[in-house]
């Protein structure tokens, strides 16, 4: 009877390793789901900080509202050459 339990106790640690390793793989994705939460916040306060200053970017810089436009599509540029070559590193 004492083999048996030994072999049994054997086989309940080995079962759970795999679970401590999905453990870990599962905080590490919690982490970076945050992560990337925290820069699209900073991004999104970004293009809103630039809309708030463009009145005085435009007095001090001495450029017109059509340049003005130019810069502010400069966000939608960066998306749009950007988003081909991330989607082989989200998927």
């Amino acid at each position: 009877m004492g083999e048996i339990q030994k072999e049994t106790k054997m086989s309940c640690e080995a079962d759970r390793q795999p679970l401590k390793k999905a453990a870990a793989r599962t905080k590490t994705r919690w982490a970076m789901l945050s992560l990337i939460m925290v820069v699209m916040c900073v991004n999104y306060l970004d293009r809103g900080n630039l809309a708030v200053s463009a009145p005085v970017m435009q007095k001090e810089l001495g450029i017109n509202s059509a340049q003005m436009g130019l810069l502010f599509s400069a966000f939608a540029w960066s998306y749009a050459f950007i988003i081909p070559f991330g989607r082989g590193f989200v998927g």
